[in-house]
């Protein structure tokens, strides 16, 4: 009788910790399964404003949905264009995102000083601008104990269109015009690269 029992209970334990088991198991990959039901959205009008002498800070109101339930991104990495240029980049590092909606913000810091032809161009023409942000993010799905069953990669890449142009003031619009002026003109631009790697070289200028 004794051995019968502890037989029964031994089953009993073994069936305990299969359901257990399985069920960590089935929750885990429920919350894998939902990485295709992440989703973006922008969620307000992007801003650009401008710190003298040549800082363009320009920030993305953003929303994630998290169908998983709470989680936490250990890594935001995010890209800004502006009309397609190339105009900065940054991370978020360790965001705890709940169930449902969750706001952030995509920010980054313009040296206008530093500014590629078309960026040069798309600011100093003062008219509408569009704006992208692209990037993915780091989650970790964990288990029960606080393990890490899976890190899974969410990418985003949301555009907006006819943000008001950021009103920009001396140096920086000068400075924009210029740019656009040069770049504009080939001949101009192709003997200031000239001269430029003339410099770098250790020579001097030699005027047409």
């Amino acid at each position: 009788m004794a051995g019968s029992a502890s037989k029964a209970l031994l089953a009993l334990k073994v069936i305990f910790y299969l359901v257990v088991i399985a069920g960590v198991a089935l929750w885990a990959y429920g919350l894998y399964e939902t990485r295709g039901e992440w989703s973006y959205r922008i969620a307000g009008a992007p801003e650009a404003s401008y710190t003298p002498p040549y800082t363009l800070h320009v920030a993305v109101p953003l929303q994630v949905y998290d169908p998983a339930g709470p989680v936490t991104a250990k890594l935001v990495y995010y890209e800004v264009y502006i009309n397609g240029y190339p105009a900065g980049e940054g991370l978020i590092p360790y965001i705890n995102l709940e169930k449902g909606w969750n706001n952030m913000t995509i920010s980054v810091d313009i040296d206008l000083s530093r500014a590629s032809c078309g960026l040069a161009h798309a600011l100093a023409s003062n008219e509408n601008i569009t704006i992208r942000v692209k990037g993915y993010a780091m989650v970790d799905i964990k288990t029960f104990g606080g393990l890490t069953f899976k890190t899974i990669t969410v990418p985003f890449d949301k555009v907006a269109k006819n943000v008001a142009a950021p009103k920009l003031g001396s140096p920086a619009s000068d400075l924009l015009k210029i740019y656009d002026a040069i770049c504009s003109n080939p001949q101009i631009l192709g003997r200031l690269t000239e001269a430029l790697a003339h410099l770098q070289q250790g020579g001097g200028i030699s005027l047409p």
